[in-house]
């Protein structure tokens, strides 16, 4: 494993997701002030998906084929200028182009990050290093919103807009400068890499992908409406909605634990465990009383995320020896967005109906269903991450 470029790497990554994150608890809000809806808040959190599901399916092959530098550096890029469109944004309409732009540089730079690690991870050690890989994202998606809400408070939301693309910049000069691609990639096996019927047959990417779709859709729905819920249910301020997101900083920092765990025990178990505590956070929060409440439920809901994402990565990474590294990684990637992209929408269609809890509710009640696909068609499969690799 070469440390060093994991570490650039890694590196590159936190700054480009406390950027992201900077803004993530504003623009619920910030849409608001133009008359948004529930549902179009939904909608700044699908239009990213939508973009991804678009670009993924080309995006992983071509990184494949052609490297990885060249769409980590376009994807910051693109995502600096669309920070860039929030500060001259003034409409709804204009929010949700500049979304969607965030939604093809995204398709550009996380998974393809990700199929870079893959490229270095040696056999055994999936869950081990896309553990520590995980904890630097969320560390960076929950520092972000707490600064974010500091410095809106402090000085405004359209200067965190600057601040957020300046930390863009900073990444890809970084990415730019230090990173290189490796050009003995892991060799996949043609008959089985790319698009084809025979991936309906592989019970890892399958059950991974029903388990990370309905993932994705709670975690889109938290991202959307947590913010809406602390504002208008609990009269938090941003600094106080910053301070309930920034808590899955610390909290994700566990998974250099749990993605040791993925590669010596149960993925299975530690997948179910993960699911369970996720939905019970998730329902409990329209029940929060406070800000403490509030910021219990989601450090509930940050631990599930801890034990269920290394495990769930180490299988794509396995697969991803065969299927193609960039391949599987957006394939994972494409999962989230698929569920991050209708969660929010159809929680904003039932709020408007329901009330606001009734969003968070079904959010539950999806994402245990989604657990119940993922056992079903991993029921014949062996836990052990050296088992499974051989096992297909």
């Amino acid at each position: 494993m070469n440390r060093l470029k994991f570490g650039i790497l890694a590196g590159t990554m936190l700054l480009s997701m406390i950027g992201f994150g900077l803004i993530v608890p504003l623009l619920p809000v910030y849409a608001r002030e133009f008359g948004a809806s529930s549902v179009e808040v939904g909608l700044l959190f699908s239009v990213t998906a939508l973009a991804n599901l678009i670009l993924l399916p080309v995006i992983g092959p071509l990184s494949d084929r052609y490297g990885r530098v060249l769409f980590l550096c376009l994807g910051l890029l693109l995502m600096a200028l669309a920070t860039l469109g929030f500060y001259v944004s003034h409409s709804v309409e204009a929010i949700l182009v500049c979304r969607f732009t965030q939604g093809v540089a995204m398709s550009m730079h996380l998974p393809v990050a990700q199929a870079m690690l893959g490229d270095m991870i040696p056999a055994g050690q999936e869950g081990r290093w896309m553990g520590y890989f995980s904890a630097v994202l969320f560390a960076g998606l929950g520092a972000g919103p707490l600064l974010g809400g500091v410095a809106s408070d402090m000085f405004g939301v359209q200067q965190v807009f600057i601040l957020s693309a300046a930390a863009m910049i900073a990444a890809l000069i970084a990415t730019a400068i230090f990173l290189r691609d490796d050009m003995h990639r892991t060799v996949t096996d043609p008959k089985t890499s790319g698009w084809s019927w025979q991936l309906l047959a592989n019970p890892f990417v399958c059950g991974v992908a029903a388990l990370q779709i309905c993932n994705g859709a709670l975690t889109g729905l938290s991202m959307a409406f947590l913010p809406v819920l602390g504002a208008e249910q609990l009269a938090l301020g941003a600094s106080a909605i910053g301070l309930v997101l920034f808590i899955r900083s610390p909290v994700s920092m566990l998974q250099s634990w749990s993605g040791k765990l993925a590669d010596t025990h149960n993925r299975k178990l530690l997948i179910s465990v993960g699911v369970v505590l996720s939905s019970i956070a998730i329902a409990t929060m329209p029940n929060t009383t406070g800000l403490w409440t509030l910021l219990l439920a989601n450090t509930l809901l940050s631990l599930g995320m801890v034990l269920l994402q290394p495990a769930a990565s180490a299988y794509m990474v396995e697969q991803g020896r065969t299927i193609g590294m960039g391949f599987a990684m957006s394939l994972g990637f494409m999962a989230m967005q698929i569920g991050g992209g209708f969660g929010p929408v159809g929680a904003g269609w039932i709020m408007q109906d329901a009330g606001l809890e009734a969003g968070f509710y079904a959010a539950a009640v999806v994402n245990l269903l989604g657990l119940l696909v993922f056992l079903f068609l991993m029921r014949h499969q062996h836990h052990g991450a050296q088992k499974t690799a051989a096992s297909i």
